[in-house]
């Protein structure tokens, strides 16, 4: 009796021999540790993978706030060294002045700003040249008073610790422009929500707000939020607020970004 293999089964036997070729040319060109280490490590990145989606299902599904809660930001940026004021996350001097720049174009001369968390001052210094008042809020106390030490003297600068979620001590209808940097990426869903009804609430109608925020749900990493630029835009709506632009890159042809985490800027208005 004459046996024939399954369409199947040759398939399967031409992919195990690809493989085995394959890893057959690794182990040559690289020898047997630095094989075995690379087959471990995509055995993990896969394992790696699956919990990491695991773990986003369960907070959507349960409305966690995982690495984005606001305990978990106090005691962060509590514990934080601000020796080097945040410039640590500083590209270049030249992407440091463009979005400098966008301050200058953006926030009213002599208005009334507020930023929210500010950390060690990184761009309260270009808000307060510019503000008629500043109002600095954080969620860390360490971070407000870092930014006490480096604006001691400035008159219109006062200073705000919060729950990372609400705005309280900022009069309704006082603010003319929202700065926000490097501080909503951390934020988790629902407390960005909340910050979006205060930011109605605390704006005076034509005032208008810039904030940096996850534009792909931290599939980039960096201690990102779920946040989307979708979700972002729809929260600010649900508030009553008006978007006015989104973007990741500026400049002369978009020289400059906030992409390498996969993040955007929003320019929002209260009409």
């Amino acid at each position: 009796m004459i046996h024939f293999r399954s369409d199947d089964s040759q398939t399967a036997e031409r992919a195990s021999m690809r493989k085995a070729k394959f890893l057959g040319s690794l182990l040559a060109e690289n020898g047997l540790r630095w094989t075995c280490l690379w087959a471990l490590s995509q055995l993990f990145k896969g394992a790696l993978g699956r919990l990491e989606r695991s773990l986003e299902s369960l907070e959507r599904r349960r409305r966690l706030p995982g690495l984005s809660g606001a305990a978990t930001n106090r005691s962060i940026w509590d514990a934080y060294d601000w020796g080097r004021r945040g410039e640590e996350w500083t590209p270049s001097a030249e992407w440091k002045e463009s979005l400098t720049a966008l301050v200058r174009e953006r926030a009213p001369e002599q208005g009334d700003v507020l930023e929210i968390g500010p950390g060690a001052g990184r761009w309260t210094e270009a808000l307060q040249k510019r503000a008629g008042s500043l109002t600095v809020v954080d969620i860390s106390r360490a971070s407000i008073e870092a930014c006490r030490a480096r604006f001691a003297g400035c008159e219109n600068v006062s200073y705000l610790v919060n729950d990372g979620r609400t705005l309280p001590g900022v009069p309704d209808g006082s603010i003319d422009f929202i700065w926000s940097f490097d501080t909503f990426v951390h934020i988790s869903l629902e407390d960005a929500a909340s910050y979006a009804g205060e930011f109605r609430r605390v704006l005076r109608p034509g005032g208008r707000g810039i904030v940096h925020h996850p534009a792909a749900a931290g599939v980039r990493g960096g201690f990102r939020s779920r946040m989307t630029s979708e979700g972002f835009a729809s929260l600010l709506r649900s508030s009553g607020l008006v978007l006015l632009e989104q973007f990741d890159a500026w400049g002369p042809q978009g020289a400059f970004d906030v992409k390498h985490f996969g993040d955007a800027i929003t320019f929002f208005a209260k009409q």
